[in-house]
């Protein structure tokens, strides 16, 4: 009987934003470059499964668990369900591996933001809950970089990272993540989310404290001319915490908070948007930079983490501590003959990164594993 490949697929839904997006897209692709000398499973939420049977063609064989990521749940019902399947190898699409996995595994490691950024603006939790998740977090992270047979990580930012961190990590594969297909059909476009005033500015993502998006206000409050700011983020404490923060600076009316928008309604966000404005202090990679070039927006992003690594010469850099350096950048976006110029930049650029191509790579590492 052939090997059996199990990709922990628990994460394949847009819900969980980047992770999501990253998990759907690998399980899509990797049948087009998959070995058939290789069986393949999924474990995924049973509530995924249909849409992941129907993107994937029947592929792969999958096995509902509804254990959540994070969860003590996870640390014995995965392990329990992989030792009835006997895989000759796992792949983790997060660093949530389970600390009693009786199977071989690779890893994707995104980035250890959550080393850097902690403290009680990174938490909901009471003091005694954050420090015991924190220190299971550590526990968690460590097993699973230490034990790996391979990490695959977006960028040699995030490898270097966490070749600073970690001196027992093996083997670490640079393997970058692409564009969204969806986001970039020709497909009938989204409509607009009501209150749109333009030109506006573009903000997608979480608003974690790292992702440093309270610069974009101070920007606003600097600037009182500054075009509107749309914020595409998922309801949660952190993005009531950015609104009440608005309210206090007094630059509410300037900014326009939408919730999860379908993929057409994000591509139309991207190509009728002044710019994308991309404030993180830390980022393992950069995807919406990436989606906003395939879309034809110019990037404005902070010069810090994997961003210039991802985005190179077709974004401009600011300093992440600076709004009158970010200001200055969307001045020269203001300028039609410079918005056209990082425009034809960006759409070049973001044709180097597929998720075909990272894949074919993970799929190339798979076999080299095994052999």
């Amino acid at each position: 009987m052939k090997p059996l490949i199990i990709v922990d697929g628990r994460l394949a839904n847009l819900k969980h934003a980047g992770l999501g997006r990253y998990s759907l897209n690998f399980l899509r692709f990797l049948p087009e470059v998959a070995s058939r000398q290789f069986r393949y499973g999924v474990l995924a939420q049973p509530d995924d499964i249909p849409h992941l049977k129907k993107i994937t063609k029947n592929f792969y064989s999958f096995y509902p668990l509804p254990a959540s990521h994070y969860s003590w749940r996870e640390q014995w019902q995965v392990p329990l369900f992989l030792r009835r399947l006997r895989p000759s190898l796992v792949h983790f699409l997060h660093f949530n591996v389970p600390l009693f996995l009786p199977a071989p595994f690779v890893v994707t490691v995104h980035d250890l933001i959550k080393h850097h950024s902690s403290g009680k603006a990174a938490t909901t939790r009471n003091f005694l809950g954050y420090r015991l998740k924190r220190w299971g977090y550590r526990l968690v992270f460590r097993q699973a970089v230490c034990r790996a047979k391979a990490i695959i990580t977006p960028s040699r930012w995030t490898a270097q990272d966490l070749r600073r961190h970690y001196q027992c990590v093996r083997r670490i594969e640079v393997i970058p993540e692409g564009v969204d297909p969806d986001i970039l059909s020709k497909g009938k476009a989204g409509k607009l989310p009501d209150g749109i005033q333009k030109p506006f500015l573009l903000y997608v993502g979480s608003l974690y404290p790292h992702k440093n998006a309270t610069l974009l206000l101070k920007m606003l409050q600097e600037w009182p001319a500054a075009p509107q700011l749309v914020v595409v983020a998922a309801r949660s404490v952190f993005r009531d915490r950015f609104w009440q923060e608005a309210q206090r600076m007094g630059v509410a009316k300037k900014v326009l908070l939408v919730g999860f928008v379908e993929d057409n309604v994000l591509a139309e966000l991207y190509r009728q948007a002044l710019a994308l404005v991309f404030p993180s202090r830390l980022e393992g990679f950069g995807l919406p930079g990436l989606e906003a070039m395939a879309r034809g927006c110019p990037v404005i992003a902070a010069r810090a983490g994997a961003l210039p690594e991802t985005l190179g010469p077709a974004a401009l850099y600011f300093d992440p501590n600076s709004p009158s350096e970010l200001r200055h950048q969307v001045e020269v976006i203001l300028n039609e003959q410079q918005r056209q110029k990082y425009r034809r930049l960006g759409l070049r650029w973001a044709k180097r990164y597929s998720w075909q191509k990272m894949a074919r790579g993970i799929a190339g590492l798979y076999r080299e594993v095994l052999r």
